[in-house]
């Protein structure tokens, strides 16, 4: 992604600003994947280990 840099200026400003939009929802999508499995492996460890319990 730090590559598209250069890539930038052959392009055009309005390209520019639209492949920073672009960057800008992929970081976000991102983030919401890696939050949301840590969610879910956080909920199946507690899980887990509330079963190890009771047994």
């Amino acid at each position: 992604m730090r590559d598209l840099k250069m890539e930038d200026m052959r392009l055009g400003p309005e390209f520019a600003t639209k492949l920073d939009r672009i960057k800008d929802v992929a970081r976000i999508t991102d983030r919401t994947q890696r939050a949301e499995l840590s969610r879910q492996y956080e909920l199946k460890r507690t899980l887990s280990k509330g079963l190890g319990l009771r047994m």
